[in-house]
Order: C-alpha cells, then sequence, then structure tokens
C-alpha cells in the first residue's frame, strides 16, 4: 500500500531506542512559562532569541518551552491561529503528565531558544 509523502512526513521518523506516543489532537496544557516576562525581569542573566528568530520558525524546526521549573524541547508541527503546536522530542523529569511523543499548544511567548532543522 503506497502512502503519499505528505502522510510520511507528518509523522514521526522512527527510531527504535525511543518509545514515542503520538496523539491525534494536541492537547491544551497548563503552566507553560511565559519566557518574555521573564527577560523583561531579567535582563542581565536571561535572554531569549531575537523577535526575527522566532518569527521565522517553521514546522520541523525545535524550539524550548518550561513547565514547572523544567526545559524541554518541542518539535513545531504546525500553527493554529496565534497557538502553534509541537510534539515533545525528550523524556521528562518534573512533568509526569507530558511524555515525549506527547502534541501540546504554545504560544510564542513560551519560546526560550529555537533550533533550526
Amino acid at each position: 500500500m503506497a502512502r503519499s509523502r505528505r502522510h510520511d512526513r507528518d509523522l514521526p521518523k522512527p527510531n527504535p531506542k525511543r518509545k514515542i506516543r503520538v496523539r491525534s489532537e494536541p492537547q491544551k496544557v497548563k503552566g507553560l512559562v511565559n519566557a518574555r516576562l521573564l527577560a523583561f525581569e531579567f535582563p542581565d542573566t536571561f535572554e531569549l532569541p531575537h523577535d526575527s528568530v522566532i518569527k521565522s520558525v517553521k514546522p520541523g524546526d525545535y524550539v524550548k518551552v518550561a513547565r514547572n521549573g523544567e526545559r524541554f524541547w518541542l518539535r513545531v508541527d504546525g500553527f493554529v491561529g496565534r497557538r502553534w503546536h509541537g510534539t515533545v522530542d525528550n523524556d521528562l523529569v518534573v512533568n509526569e503528565d507530558i511524555e515525549r511523543g506527547d502534541s501540546i499548544y504554545f504560544m510564542r511567548k513560551n519560546i526560550y531558544d529555537v533550533m533550526k532543522a
């Protein structure tokens, strides 16, 4: 059975060493940290990516967000209005209700760092 290229691109890449759980609908997660507010409160010790870098983020890129004092990477999957959604790309220790492979919503203000694909 042949699959379209678009369908293949939307699925996570298989890796036998990683256990990934994929949800079809992104979940709303409360408590993501506002990185812009932290940068405003602590300008000497906290640095954010430039606005032009954040605006250039596209699906396939990675962004770092934080919740409950734990920072983690998300692979950006797409945009829905002002909300973005991405797939958690690492194992979490503190946030046990979120696992690798979960798809969650986030906003521009939650982005700590950007890694281009």
